[in-house]
């Protein structure tokens, strides 16, 4: 005899709630990795004042954790895939598939996590940090050669792999490329190159494995072609 499951929490009635507005609002979620407060602000507002009712529903038929913030929503499925037959290839999700790919990334929420608290940025206060391409770079730079020594990448494959990762991180929406305002054109040196805005989703994500010495070690003799493992 199959164990009786849970009841269905009472606060997880989305019945009682505007159908076309919940509708929308797990669309929204299954739709992307992030639903952010500025994609649409009356239903961002909606599901994070009914929060508990989409958590509970989330969470008792499909196992899924909603987060929830002032600026995100996030849906998360933890565990294996229910379909054993899916491989990495077959879904489409956020997966950076080669070593330094990773610590681009890594290095970059390194730097989003400096820059905040170098002008005491506040997540739910302020406007969207912003960065310039080659700043990150010249960033990036020393931190692969801190990290890989001799084993770093020259200044030309760096590029590329800034370059791919950005691909990666736009499409999931870690970061977007921004114009300059006019009066930040007014300024700017034209060598820092493209200017760019953290989005929310980096705020789900830290750099601690960075100053993790026995990750770093072995970082330095792992295969470029893979992630590492932490």
């Amino acid at each position: 005899m199959e164990p009786e499951s849970a009841e269905l929490p009472e606060s997880a009635s989305l019945q009682r709630l505007n159908q076309d507005l919940v509708r929308r609002v797990m669309n929204v979620l299954t739709e992307a990795p992030f639903f952010y407060l500025e994609d649409d602000r009356a239903l961002f507002q909606y599901a994070r004042r009914h929060r508990a009712a989409f958590r509970d529903f989330a969470k008792y038929y499909f196992g899924w954790d909603l987060v929830i913030d002032a600026r995100c929503a996030r849906l998360v499925k933890r565990g294996d895939r229910e379909n054993p037959e899916l491989k990495s290839a077959h879904v489409d999700t956020f997966h950076l598939p080669r070593r330094n790919l990773s610590l681009v990334f890594l290095i970059l929420l390194e730097l989003f996590e400096i820059e905040q608290r170098r002008v005491n940025w506040q997540y739910e206060r302020d406007a969207y940090l912003r960065f310039f391409h080659n700043d990150f770079f010249e960033y990036a730079k020393t931190r692969f050669r801190a990290l890989l020594g001799d084993r770093a990448p020259d200044d030309s494959a760096l590029r590329r792999d800034i370059q791919e990762t950005w691909t990666i991180l736009i499409k999931y929406r870690f970061i977007r490329p921004i114009p300059p305002t006019p009066a930040e054109l007014l300024v700017m040196d034209r060598k820092q190159g493209e200017l760019y805005e953290f989005l929310p989703g980096v705020t789900c994500y830290d750099s601690n494995v960075l100053r993790d010495a026995d990750w770093v070690a072995r970082l330095k003799v792992q295969p470029e072609e893979e992630p590492p493992s932490s």
